[in-house]
């Protein structure tokens, strides 16, 4: 037996059927992915409002009110009260400091959609920047650097020039 042709009529309505599906499928794969978008972006709403809230929390809050004291007053305690051995404890705490203030504007600018270019933010960024001025470790190589003197360039003063310079 032979396989019956198929009419013009019914090639129509099977490619007609075919193309419906498509559109469906199409349609379908769309509200799903649109719904998958909404999803993650839900999630993603979620994850930033509770590192927003551990952020802004007490906790965090006391912490860094203690090491935003240590930074205004950390260097001066370190003259006033200990002796040089003691130095490198005090540079490490203000590097560790600047590391805190760093990752601070860091989660605040990802998780806090006002804080990004605020007036805060450059405020914070500027306040950061300006520990580095209490850390030799890393003033010393910034100096370097810019070719500004440092310490030891001073001890490598030639005897007698200034003197010399000063007959003259």
């Amino acid at each position: 037996m032979s396989d019956p042709i198929p009419s013009e009529g019914s090639i129509k309505s099977e490619n007609d059927t075919n193309n419906s599906h498509k559109q469906k499928n199409k349609v379908s794969l769309s509200i799903s992915n649109r719904l998958n978008a909404q999803k993650k972006f839900d999630s993603e709403k979620i994850f930033k409002k509770r590192i927003r809230d551990v952020v802004e929390g007490n906790a965090v809050t006391i912490i860094m009110s203690i090491v935003t004291l240590y930074a205004l007053i950390g260097d001066d305690i370190r003259l006033w009260a200990t002796r040089k051995p003691t130095d490198p404890i005090f540079f490490s705490l203000m590097l560790g400091c600047l590391f805190l203030f760093s990752f601070e504007i860091l989660i605040n600018s990802v998780v806090v959609d006002e804080f990004k270019y605020s007036f805060f933010f450059y405020l914070d960024i500027i306040a950061t920047l300006s520990i580095v001025f209490d850390i030799p470790y890393l003033l010393y190589p910034l100096n370097r650097l810019l070719g500004a003197p440092t310490k030891a360039d001073d001890n490598n003063a030639i005897a007698g020039v200034l003197h010399e310079a000063s007959i003259t």
